[in-house]
């Protein structure tokens, strides 16, 4: 996820100063790049970054773990409870 922090830095200034800034990401996971006063760009750190590009677990994935799990197994819920978890009501009336 990108964090915004405090300390944003002109393209003028990171054109100038890039190795330290690059080497501040270390500490910090991303650095805003400013164009007259307005984030345009982020600097991110590898680790930022690969979080991003990171795969994603299918829902599917997820509720099979959570099923298999000794927490879940502990609680054995009945399938009248399983079934009460989902809002049956109607929906909101909309119109185009």
């Amino acid at each position: 996820m990108v964090m915004m922090t405090e300390k944003s830095y002109s393209i003028a200034h990171t054109k100038n100063h890039l190795p330290v800034l690059v080497h501040s990401l270390e500490s910090n996971p991303t650095i805003p790049i400013t164009r007259r006063g307005k984030i345009v760009a982020y600097l991110i750190s590898t680790r930022e970054y690969d979080a991003l590009k990171g795969k994603r677990r299918k829902f599917t994935d997820n509720w099979k773990s959570l099923r298999d799990s000794d927490d879940f197994k502990k609680n054995s819920f009945s399938e009248k409870e399983v079934a009460n978890w989902r809002d049956s009501s109607v929906g909101r009336d909309f119109s185009f």
